[in-house]
């Protein structure tokens, strides 16, 4: 029987690279333990976890995960699930489901029985970069009070000031020929992520990471993707009913710039000068609508057209966002490509696109 090996990390901040500490020395111990013929424990949700479960696969390690789950009935879809994000083997996989012994649905005490469960099955137990007087400190402590063996040769220090995420607000003067031109379109305006791409598997993401010395998916990158695959995906984030829709707003670039800042509770930015426009004479016969906004007192618009409808907010008033919406996925497919234009902060970047893109590219920003 193989040796099950834990390793352990605290939460991480965002945008790594393969570069960045914790993930250079993760990849090193997980190699390692393949080479010592070690099980690995792993599970998901976190940014360590998917990294370790990425890592399993990558590096055909035998993996037992550890999954929370909620309504245990369900666990066999969330196994095929995880299976596919990650291209889990069967045969060097165990998925070992994690509930509550409570009714109450507790999302964070489900964490950390899962954490315990896993420090307290392993043999080995080898931390990365652990928080001073977190939970997995506690845990790490407990795992060395009990005789397990702790292996340190992969440890870090933990960096306590969240890196590896841009706060940028944009306060660039847009040339007017670019507003102007912007004017006959309604734009998709996109942002980097902090996590993967809406119809990614996580493998891929995590693989994309372990090769890029930069965050592989800021706004450029997002940007020259749906434009790669001709696709823009819609998503059900803060849309009414969960519907998944494409946001668009037919704002110049130059009014839009103000409303482009950080979103500290969404840990991201509102959205970044890198968009795709269609022309405005094709709204109608792409389905585009522009959003109804309504008074908080008024009472929500029934379904089904709910999803083109908005408040206006109490504290922010959206309206001046003056937002479209289109329901479901945008393909370019049926559109000229002479009524699509493609927007980019320099000339320098309108360069690098127009090389690979048959689009007109539109660079926004004076130099």
């Amino acid at each position: 029987m193989s040796t099950s090996a834990a390793v352990v990390l605290s939460r991480q901040s965002l945008r790594p690279n393969r570069r960045t500490p914790w993930v250079h020395q993760t990849v090193a111990a997980v190699r390692w333990l393949h080479d010592e013929n070690c099980e690995l424990i792993s599970s998901i949700g976190l940014s360590t976890w998917n990294l370790l479960t990425a890592l399993a696969s990558l590096d055909t390690v035998p993996l037992r995960l550890f999954l929370p789950v909620s309504e245990p009935e369900s666990f066999d879809d969330h196994t095929k699930r995880i299976a596919a994000e990650f291209d889990l083997h069967p045969d060097r996989t165990v998925f070992i489901p994690v509930t509550s012994d409570s009714r109450r649905r507790n999302k964070s005490l489900l964490m950390l029985r899962r954490d315990r469960a896993i420090v307290h099955y392993a043999d080995l137990v080898v931390p990365i970069t652990v928080r001073p007087a977190g939970n997995m400190a506690d845990l790490l402590d407990l795992a060395r009070l009990s005789g397990k063996v702790v292996v340190d040769r992969f440890a870090v220090d933990y960096a306590h000031k969240p890196v590896g995420y841009c706060t940028t607000s944009y306060r660039n003067a847009v040339r007017a020929a670019a507003d102007s031109e912007a004017a006959e379109y309604i734009i998709h305006w996109t942002r980097g992520t902090s996590h993967k791409w809406p119809d990614e598997r996580e493998l891929d993401f995590w693989s994309d990471i372990l090769t890029s010395d930069i965050w592989p998916r800021d706004a450029e990158a997002t940007l020259q993707r749906l434009l790669r695959r001709r696709h823009i995906v819609a998503s059900p984030r803060h849309m009414p009913g969960k519907t998944a829709c494409v946001c668009l707003s037919e704002l110049c670039p130059s009014s839009l710039l103000p409303l482009m800042r950080w979103r500290a509770r969404y840990r991201e930015m509102s959205f970044e000068p890198y968009g795709v426009g269609f022309h405005r004479d094709l709204a109608p016969s792409l389905g585009l609508q522009p959003v109804t906004y309504f008074d908080p007192g008024e009472n929500t618009p029934p379904e089904p057209e709910r999803w083109h409808y908005q408040s206006r907010g109490t504290v922010t008033d959206w309206r001046a966002e003056r937002e479209w919406r289109h329901r479901g996925d945008i393909d370019f497919d049926e559109i000229p490509t002479d009524a699509i234009r493609v927007f980019c902060p320099t000339r320098a970047e309108a360069a690098r696109l127009s090389e690979r893109l048959p689009y007109r590219i539109v660079s926004l920003f004076k130099e």
